[in-house]
């Protein structure tokens, strides 16, 4: 469970609030820093989205023609990056991760706000999806002024299942969470679901207070035999960027039940004590490897986790505590290139692994390096240089960044899927 956050030094309890709960998270979030970061924002079908606001505490950008956003020396704290995403008609994304002193990566897919169903207030109603997604609604609704609403609601469902593909980019935060406790988790998904309700002219509504909808969610085959009886249920806070403990939810055949009573994003998720994970990529002549895949797995997990490495060949993160993991290094066209078993790792303490050198076939190694120009043949001296392969990999977000330096000279180190 590579979640890109982490902590290390003991701080003081910090709160924070959404609709219904007001939990303390003892996780550390460090001092003050100032980071870079860089990203692609695409839709579902993996085109790039223009337009979009991209807000990293005050520091606000939009992104290009090709989904890419930079910042420079934002205002973060040293554990704990919030990224946030808005655009209308899509859903509010967002990523939590960890900042390197590197060019921080930052992959994000955005979901369209699509109306799954319309339905009435004053009556039981239940919206479902074909793969057996329900949400089961009591009739009554409220606006954001707390005021009841009545009349036609649309209702927007998305369930996202921890098969996905693209799971580490379509969902929100990170699987950093605040249990009932107060204490700092990582979590393992057995499914998360959206929802986003609006009123005939378009205003947000919710449930009204006082009252609760029934979710349901259907869990993986892969994760049938592994999914408990009872599993906590955790809302997300976009503001906070957080999941918060709150319910539980009950299996039945094969999907998970539970009661809510408001909605945002909804985690079905098992929960750990963590650690802390970090180690350097290289090649055999001791380049770092920027952009590389590295995923986790507990023995009983049915889907990796995972993070990139930044511009210095570094990634981390959270882990659980006290177990094995089997740590992967994939390639541009994903193919494991590294493995090894790594941990157990002790509650609590940053571990820093030893390098990871790997050794693709040379025919398929290459370095790249030139000039970033202006178009008066200047130096280019605060850019940046991204590479897409063509071709050989179906996965949107299969890039390479590299900030310049100085002189507007870039060098890095990459591998193709075939010779050529």
């Amino acid at each position: 469970m590579l979640s890109l956050v982490f902590s290390c030094k003991d701080e003081p309890f910090v709160e924070m609030d959404n609709e219904t709960t007001n939990s303390q998270s003892n996780y550390n979030f460090g001092n003050t820093a100032q980071n870079n970061f860089q990203g692609m924002v695409l839709d579902t079908n993996g085109l790039p989205i223009s337009g979009a606001t991209v807000t990293i505490g005050t520091n606000t950008v939009t992104t290009n023609l090709k989904g890419f956003f930079t910042f420079k020396n934002a205002s973060v704290k040293e554990n704990f990056a919030h990224v946030k995403v808005t655009k209308s008609g899509y859903v509010n994304a967002s990523r939590v991760l960890i900042p390197t002193n590197g060019m921080n990566q930052v992959n994000i897919m955005m979901i369209p706000v699509t109306t799954t169903s319309t339905i009435s207030t004053g009556s039981t109603s239940t919206v479902s999806l074909p793969n057996g997604t329900k949400v089961k609604f009591d009739g009554s609704f409220k606006d954001v002024n707390g005021n009841a609403y009545s009349g036609s609601v649309n209702v927007a469902l998305f369930h996202l299942a921890p098969s996905n593909k693209y799971l580490n980019e379509l969902m929100p935060g990170s699987f950093l969470a605040t249990n009932a406790g107060g204490n700092a988790r990582v979590m393992e998904t057995f499914g998360m679901l959206h929802v986003e309700l609006t009123g005939s002219a378009g205003q947000n509504l919710q449930i009204a207070n006082g009252h609760t909808a029934e979710i349901t969610v259907p869990v993986d085959v892969t994760q049938a035999s592994t999914s408990p009886s009872t599993i906590p249920l955790w809302s997300y806070n976009e503001d906070t960027g957080m999941w918060n403990e709150e319910g539980v939810a009950t299996k039945i055949g094969n999907t998970y039940v539970g009661t809510v009573n408001h909605f945002s994003w909804w985690n079905c998720d098992a929960q750990f004590t963590q650690a802390t994970m970090k180690v350097t990529l290289k090649n055999a002549a001791g380049s770092v490897l920027p952009s590389i895949k590295v995923a986790l797995k507990r023995s009983s997990q049915a889907y990796e986790t995972y993070g990139v490495t930044d511009n210095t060949g570094v990634v981390s993160g959270i882990v659980p505590a006290g177990e094995i993991l089997t740590l992967k290094v994939y390639d541009a066209c994903d193919n494991v290139i590294y493995t090894s078993n790594v941990g157990p790792f002790s509650a609590g303490v940053l571990t820093t692994l030893t390098d990871i050198t790997v050794n693709p076939p040379s025919s398929t190694s290459y370095t790249i390096q030139g000039s970033l120009k202006t178009c008066s043949n200047t130096n280019v001296t605060d850019g940046y240089v991204v590479l897409k392969p063509v071709g050989g990999n179906s996965n949107y977000f299969n890039y390479l960044s590299v900030p310049v330096n100085a002189n507007g000279r870039f060098t890095f180190n990459t591998y193709a899927c075939t010779t050529n």
